[in-house]
């Protein structure tokens, strides 16, 4: 444990920024630190005694030591001067005057919940009210001593005492004051104004210049420097530069901050909760402990994309009829298919009447013209009526952060689909379709009307998707499932459907660390409202 230079006495020096008066790290966390309360708050094994200081091993809550003791020093509290302050007449060992007793040890002991991998600072103050044999008094928390500590032989004076302490995985300390001096002569002191800290300062977030969406929370220990982003809306990535001086913070021409050039950055996706870890060694020349501090977050915007088939952007980019060893390269735009009506296998080609609620659409398990997607083939008649067809259809999107995806699709009369090269599912088509003869054993000729829905939110990348469908058209002769006769471009069609939903979050508004509205402190000579602000490091030295 460290103990912190009481020159500085841990002073919070705000430049460029105002925080918040109720700001979490700043809280104390021990209650009735100051006694203000009474006998409340903590528990001693010390004999509480309002006005008999005798024997020892004994306190009391009053405003100065000579009201409850004539040898005593009369002098007010650390923290007004008139208030109150815990008194203490010092247990002493077995044998060393009347009424001693080893067994009492804790003067002061109270537990408080803290956060994990947090540094705190425990800071009381102690005075001697006797001068003879001062306190010796000694501090653990969770049962590790982080410091012990001599009241000055100098009555009525009061010295501050600070520890700083690492939570790491505990998310409770309890903080002991023990005396280890133990003198029946003597040993006479009074503590006040305990506290318990998180050791950091906190700014605020703000978007768009004056909207507070959060705060900035940095805290230093002896070796790192921690800042942590926390917003109440999601953030894409954050940016952040720590610099010993203004000018390294990388900015243009015009003095706009490049968050693109910070020296620490992050893609999130989605993240409400972010902390940096930064060496402190790597800072460079640091004048007066300040660091200078540009923290930038681009913030999430929700949207939402619904891609069909039918719109034009679907590619065909491979076709193989069932009679074709091979497959042949192709580039281009799926077309709308013929689609069947009321008289099938017999229709003719006179089709407007039905193709917008074709037989292909009643038959779907799930109705997907509210949707907009229409039926697509290569051509708009089939061109391999009797031996089939596989096509490969290709489309490609852009998207931010995935938050939520699905697909819906048939085919006529199977398929497998793929996003971004991993296969989402198949139906209707077993074992090596994709090279058959596209005969009943590979593609079946019943259930193509069953719409397959797949979850894509796993399988959505941030940036570029590729979706991907092999589509098989059935062979379709009497040599195969009983068909009447050779298959025609009316009792053989082929075509795909299918309707792509995307929730994803698009880079929306930017949020900058410092104060909101004209609190913060904008970058000199800047064209833009982002702003920075400064941090003095807390100075930690070996006891």
């Amino acid at each position: 444990m460290k103990k912190i230079k009481t020159s500085i006495m841990l002073a919070y020096v705000m430049l460029f920024v105002a925080v918040s008066a109720q700001a979490v790290c700043e809280d104390n966390l021990i209650v009735n630190g100051d006694f203000e309360s009474g006998n409340t708050g903590f528990t001693s094994e010390y004999d509480y005694s309002p006005s008999d200081m005798y024997p020892p091993g004994k306190y009391t809550i009053d405003t100065s030591p000579k009201n409850v003791h004539s040898s005593w020093a009369d002098y007010g509290d650390n923290t007004s001067g008139s208030g109150n302050m815990l008194i203490v007449n010092a247990a002493c060992n077995d044998g060393g005057g009347s009424g001693c007793s080893s067994a009492v040890e804790v003067i002061w002991e109270q537990t408080v919940t803290v956060n994990s991998n947090t540094p705190y600072v425990f800071r009381y103050y102690l005075s001697s009210s006797y001068p003879v044999a001062p306190a010796q008094i000694q501090v653990t928390i969770n049962g590790s001593v982080i410091g012990t500590d001599y009241a000055s032989s100098n009555v009525a004076e009061w010295d501050e005492n600070s520890y700083t302490w690492n939570s790491e995985s505990a998310t409770s300390a309890t903080i002991v004051l023990k005396d280890l001096t133990r003198q029946y002569n003597g040993d006479d002191f009074a503590i006040d104004d305990i506290s318990f800290r998180a050791l950091c300062q906190e700014v605020d977030l703000c978007a768009g210049q004056d909207t507070d969406i959060g705060e900035v929370i940095v805290v230093n220990d002896e070796n790192y420097l921690y800042v942590t982003f926390v917003s109440s809306e999601c953030m894409i990535e954050t940016h952040l530069h720590v610099a010993g001086s203004l000018a390294d913070i990388p900015t243009t021409k015009k003095g706009n901050p490049i968050p693109g050039q910070f020296e620490h950055s992050e893609y999130h996706g989605c993240s409400y909760n972010y902390t940096y870890t930064i060496p402190l060694a790597s800072l460079g020349t640091i004048t007066d402990d300040i660091v200078y501090i540009a923290a930038h977050a681009a913030l999430g915007q929700q949207e939402f994309m619904t891609i069909v088939s039918g719109d034009g952007n679907t590619m065909v980019t491979q076709r193989r009829s069932g009679n074709d060893a091979g497959f042949t390269a192709v580039s281009a735009p799926a077309v709308l298919a013929w689609e069947p009506g009321p008289s099938y296998p017999n229709d003719g080609p006179d089709d407007s009447s039905w193709e917008s609620w074709s037989l292909w659409d009643q038959r779907l398990s799930i109705n997907l013209v509210p949707t907009g997607a229409d039926w697509i083939w290569e051509s708009y008649r089939v061109n391999d009526p009797v031996y089939g067809t596989v096509l490969t259809f290709e489309r490609t999107f852009d998207i931010g952060y995935p938050m939520a995806g699905n697909l819906r699709i048939a085919c006529d009369n199977g398929y497998e689909v793929f996003l971004n090269s991993t296969s989402l599912g198949s139906d209707n088509v077993y074992g090596e379709w994709r090279t058959s003869n596209l005969k009943q054993a590979f593609v079946d000729v019943s259930g193509w009307d069953t719409v397959g829905s797949y979850d894509l939110l796993t399988y959505l990348n941030a940036g570029t998707n590729t979706l991907t469908i092999d589509a098989a058209n059935e062979y379709f002769n009497t040599d195969d499932s009983g068909n009447p006769g050779p298959g025609t471009e009316s009792s053989n069609p082929g075509a795909c459907i299918f309707a792509l939903d995307v929730d994803y979050l698009a880079e929306g508004e930017t949020a900058w660390g410092a104060a909101c509205g004209e609190g913060g402190h904008p970058f000199p000579d800047a064209k833009n409202w982002a702003t920075y602000f400064a941090y003095t490091l807390q100075v930690i030295n070996g006891e």
